[in-house]
């Protein structure tokens, strides 16, 4: 039986993963095999590519499934056995992987910036933006979901999520939910030509 065989039916019984584990979607390391299907990539990338959508930006022409494989050789530093996530959370590529969605101001002057409505977990969700430059990071964070065991001990992660930049910015955590940015200053930076500042 080939890996591909034995992860198949760890995908056919899990409603959250979908697709047909292959060489080109399943990354293997000494203690993880990662499957990444291919409509689970292209949500990241297409996620973390547009410049005129709140949020975080991978830059143009990045290999995922590349950097991807070279995270899961590193031990993870955060696993959450409850959720059956293993996450590498805030890793330093050495290199730029992209630009930070949020930037962090006072309080009172982000309390006066432009609201902005945007899709969020529990529906729309507002936000304070203004017009700027996104800051460049080396950090990336990627999150895992458990999915089974191999035969040969090794445990099977699906692609949840991917997204560059840190969870901190001036010492201060970035709120989970998005509503509660503002009170605490934090904003999402856009470019100037948004159609929202017109």
């Amino acid at each position: 039986m080939t890996i591909y065989e034995e992860i198949q039916p760890m995908i056919d019984q899990n409603p959250y993963v979908s697709g047909q584990a292959d060489a080109t979607n399943v990354l293997e390391t000494e203690k993880y095999v990662l499957y990444a299907s291919a409509e689970g990539v292209e949500h990241i990338v297409s996620r973390h590519a547009d410049k005129y959508a709140p949020g975080s930006l991978l830059i143009d022409g990045i290999d995922l499934l590349s950097i991807i494989k070279d995270l899961i050789k590193l031990p993870p530093n955060e696993i959450d056995n409850n959720r059956g996530m293993v996450k590498w959370l805030e890793q330093d590529m050495g290199k730029p992987i992209g630009h930070m969605g949020v930037s962090k101001g006072d309080p009172a002057e982000v309390a006066g910036y432009q609201d902005y409505s945007m899709q969020g977990y529990q529906g729309i969700e507002k936000v304070k933006i203004a017009p700027g430059v996104r800051s460049e990071t080396n950090l990336l964070s990627l999150i895992t979901a458990k999915i089974g065991q191999l035969s040969d001990g090794r445990e099977v992660l699906s692609l949840v999520t991917m997204f560059p930049g840190s969870n901190v910015i001036d010492g201060v955590e970035i709120p989970h939910s998005r509503p509660d940015f503002a009170s605490a200053g934090f904003y999402f930076t856009l470019p100037e030509d948004h159609a929202s500042f017109k």
